[in-house]
């Protein structure tokens, strides 16, 4: 559009004069439409177009060029006709001036006129199909005068007008579609542009307004649902200055609560913007919470009375539908059956404050309320079989006592002749004792008179032996004497002979051997009264060492029989001194016994005032037993039952399993932080449902069995490691405790596996 006008400013200045304003006045709208567009439906995230405003601008936008084309199309007009007078006047100058060149001049003007007529007449025709919306006619471009400039602009124009025109329609055919949409989504939108007036609202926004206009006034007096188009978005602030620079700022989206007349509006704002960034306005969503709040504050305050106790109030549902109706009906009933439950224990507990027994929660519950059930029934059973055992007990301990107080009665009698049968063997041992004092004292002095003798017998032999060693002596000296003799002998001999030898070698000698063998002759009768002494001495030494040897012998059996009687009177100083040993030992014993025998004297005596106050113990036991009865008739029990037999087992097997798998989770959760868990809560083996079930009735159906041994250790290691786990754990020593609790993911399943098998036996 732009460039056809320049292109006919170009051909003709004088037009822009009478089209300027026209111009600008098609410029002004098409920048207003086409703004709506961009903001309102090309650049939203969501469709804000109000659609009679949409169409009205297209419509101006669309008659403000359709102006143009008149204007155009009368100024062409004008224009032609002024060309054909000048023409004209040409023509009848050129005739007055010459009537060759008039002529020529009426060929070229004839043809000319004709061209122009044609042309103008052509181009006239095109506007007019143009101004009636047809922008297909074909325009011939072959023309090389002004004529075809004017063609082929006028085609540019046809060209973009026919575009513009269908794109319009495209993109009012895509904003009808998109304002359908949004007249019809459920959520309520609002759209203002960039100075905060409401150009958009949909069918579900003006219903919202249009139900809320009443309240909405009572703060907002001027307010009316159906002007809001055009309205500024300030009306519903207080503080519109504020909060009109917050929104006019948003680049992201904004949420709030807004109340306004008692009513509660949850809005969400967003930008909007083009594809080029330009802020184009505002798009609001608008939810009415007064309902969700109100049941919300109503839901809390039902909390709040029941978190106090207070288990009577419920929501009403006169004005609830749809999901606040079910969630209303959902809450009373939860209150309505905690009412219950509580209802039921409450008459329970009230009717035990005052002793009755007989009465349990009847009701049907589930889930935690039906284990709660069961607990308090148990409870109730467990008291009151309690109740029954310490009756039965009262009675059995009066029983007791009376037998106690006879029994006393005759202890203290007997206990009285033992203390003087005591008194009498007192006595004797302490005669017993002297006796054997004295024993022990003569036993003494033979001991050491004993041991005298011993000394005296040990000396004796002594001398003995000595005697003995020097006859032995004398024996050796004897026996070398004969020695020495021998070698006198010997010699005495060899001496004989060699005198006897010299006297041979001197005979031989003649006469001058005679003097060698008057020597040789007495060397020889030397030698021979020497071996006649030997001989002689040999003999008394022999005959002195067979005295010596018989004297030897007689002195050895002095010494032996030394010997044997030194070992005799050894053995009898033994003998005496075990005795006298024996006498002290006997004498301390006694002395012990004398003590032991005043001890148990007094000893008797302490019994015989203890049996007394044992039996006015036992009197007095069975007076409070009588009170123990007293107080038992106080609670009221339905009429006995028979015993539990083993053929009762009287254990949830499934909830006994359930509950030890349950400490896994307890103890993991417990470790983690998640909660906490103090000493009581890790019950003794004793305590818990399972255990009770042992010790008083399991144990003693089943202990046979070598299952139920080893379950009665595997469940009291189970209890032990969880109280070691949370002690450890309380104590700050994590990583110990940690480390334990793979032993309750063992004990635990092993319990549960065991249970399992007893629950088959059983079965």
């Amino acid at each position: 559009m732009d460039s056809a006008v320049e292109s006919l400013y170009r051909h003709d200045s004088r037009l822009k004069s009478h089209l300027q304003q026209l111009v600008q006045e098609s410029d002004q709208h098409r920048a207003v439409f086409f703004d709506a567009v961009r903001s309102g439906l090309l650049d939203a995230e969501r469709i804000q177009l109000d659609p009679k405003e949409f169409f009205a601008k297209g419509s101006r936008l669309i008659d403000a060029n359709f102006a143009i084309f008149d204007q155009v199309n009368a100024l062409l007009r004008a224009e032609l006709g002024e060309a054909a007078e000048q023409a004209r006047l040409a023509m009848y100058e050129t005739l007055a001036g010459s009537l060759v060149v008039m002529l020529l001049m009426g060929g070229v003007a004839f043809t000319i006129m004709r061209n122009i007529t044609a042309g103008l007449t052509e181009i006239k025709g095109h506007f007019g199909r143009i101004a009636e919306g047809y922008y297909y006619d074909d325009i011939e471009l072959g023309r090389g005068d002004e004529l075809g400039d004017l063609l082929r602009d006028l085609k540019s124009m046809q060209i973009k007008l026919a575009y513009d025109v269908n794109e319009a329609r495209e993109r009012a055919a895509s904003i009808t579609r998109i304002k359908s949409a949004l007249d019809n989504v459920s959520s309520s939108v609002m759209m203002a542009d960039n100075d905060a007036n409401i150009i958009y609202l949909n069918k579900t926004a003006e219903r919202l307004f249009r139900d809320a206009e009443e309240d909405i006034r009572h703060d907002l007096p001027d307010f009316d649902a159906g002007v809001l188009l055009g309205a500024s978005i300030d009306q519903f602030h207080k503080n519109p200055q504020h909060q009109r620079g917050m929104l006019m700022e948003l680049d992201k989206t904004f949420g709030s609560e807004l109340k306004i007349g008692g009513r509660t509006f949850k809005i969400v704002a967003n930008p909007v913007v083009d594809g080029l960034g330009e802020r184009l306005g505002l798009a609001v969503e608008w939810r009415d919470r007064t309902l969700e709040v109100a049941v919300e504050e109503e839901v809390e305050s039902l909390i709040g009375a029941a978190r106090n106790g207070d288990l009577t109030r419920r929501i009403s549902l006169g004005d609830k539908q749809g999901f606040f109706l079910n969630l209303g009906t959902g809450i009373n009933e939860l209150v309505e059956t905690l009412s219950a439950v509580f209802d039921e224990i409450a008459s329970v507990m009230g009717r035990l404050s005052h002793g009755d027994l007989s009465h349990t929660i009847e009701r049907d519950f589930n889930g935690l309320f039906a284990l709660v059930k069961e607990d308090v029934n148990d409870s109730m059973a467990n008291l009151k079989e309690m109740i029954r055992k310490l009756r039965d007990s009262t009675s059995e301990i009066t029983h007791s006592s009376d037998e106690i107080f006879a029994g006393n009665n005759n202890l203290s009698a007997r206990t009285e002749q033992q203390a003087s049968a005591l008194q009498e063997t007192a006595t004797s041992m302490e005669q017993l004792s002297g006796t054997v004092r004295n024993n022990a004292d003569n036993a003494q002095q033979a001991n050491r008179l004993a041991a005298q003798a011993r000394n005296w017998a040990e000396k004796g032999g002594e001398v003995v032996n000595q005697a003995i060693r020097a006859m032995e002596a004398i024996n050796a000296s004897s026996n070398k004497i004969a020695e020495i003799i021998g070698v006198i002998d010997e010699i005495a001999f060899q001496t004989n002979l060699l005198a006897l030898n010299a006297s041979v070698e001197a005979a031989r000698a003649g006469e001058q051997g005679r003097g060698f063998a008057v020597v040789a002759t007495e060397v020889r009768n030397l030698a021979g009264r020497s071996a006649t002494a030997a001989k002689e001495i040999k003999e008394l030494i022999k005959d002195s060492a067979i005295k010596v040897e018989a004297g030897s012998e007689l002195v050895n059996q002095s010494g032996e029989t030394l010997v044997e009687i030194v070992n005799g009177v050894k053995k009898v100083g033994d003998i005496v001194s075990d005795i006298a040993a024996a006498s002290q030992e006997q004498s301390a014993g006694i002395d012990q016994v004398k003590q032991a025998v005043t001890s148990m004297d007094e000893t008797t005596q302490q019994n015989a005032a203890l049996a007394e106050q044992t039996s006015a113990a036992s009197l007095s036991m069975k007076e409070k037993a009588s009170e123990m009865d007293s107080m038992m008739d106080y609670f009221k029990l339905e009429p006995t039952t028979a015993r539990l037999d083993c053929g009762d087992v009287g254990l949830d097997f499934f909830k006994a399993r359930s509950a030890h798998l349950a400490w896994r989770v307890r103890i993991r959760d417990f470790l983690d932080g998640n909660k906490n868990m103090n000493a009581s809560e890790a019950l003794s083996h004793r305590d818990c449902s399972l255990g009770q079930w042992l010790y008083h009735t399991g144990l003693d159906c089943f202990g046979h069995s070598a299952e139920m041994r080893e379950l009665e250790s595997a469940h009291e290691h189970l209890h032990k490691i969880i109280k070691e786990i949370v002690s450890l754990k309380n104590a700050g020593e994590t990583d110990r405790a940690e480390a334990m609790y793979g032993d309750v993911e063992f004990l635990s399943g092993q319990v549960a596996g065991l249970i399992k098998n007893l629950e088959r036996q059983v079965a």
